[in-house]
């Protein structure tokens, strides 16, 4: 018999919460504070109607988000944070067993440059802003 919580709905009963995913990952890319989680679904167990990730950084900050589909990509995270992070099936019942998705996971320090382009070629940036970064994105042009 399977173990865990028996709740009944109308006719039916489900004994257990879901069944951990069987395999799971989470990712991320420069100039981005989202992680791209992927996840299998078990094949055996209780079945999952959505899935829970959980990212706890390394000063306590939590991320959690419910998915129905893999790979789906989950914002808020912190820019310049360490986060480990996890995926449960979750039913009626609760969340399941957590999968380890990923640990130490860095998210990339995002800048955003709050200045002003002035007409004479110069760069303005507000107070208190000490760290930019500059693309130089070119227009064709053939010089030689």
């Amino acid at each position: 018999m399977a173990s865990g919580n028996i709740r009944k709905v109308g006719s039916k009963r489900n004994y257990a919460r879901p069944t951990a995913p069987t395999t799971s990952s989470a990712s991320t890319s420069a100039d981005t504070t989202s992680v791209t989680v992927t996840y299998t679904a078990p094949t055996v167990g209780p079945a999952a109607t959505s899935y829970l990730v959980t990212g706890t950084s390394t000063t306590g900050t939590t991320v959690t988000a419910s998915i129905t589909t893999s790979p789906t990509t989950v914002a808020g995270f912190t820019s310049g944070q360490s986060y480990n992070i996890t995926v449960a099936g979750q039913n009626y019942n609760g969340p399941g067993a957590a999968f380890a998705a990923a640990t130490g996971l860095a998210i990339p320090t995002v800048y955003s440059v709050q200045g002003t382009y002035n007409t004479s070629g110069t760069y303005t940036v507000a107070a208190g802003i000490t760290k930019i970064a500059a693309y130089v994105i070119g227009a064709g042009g053939g010089g030689g």
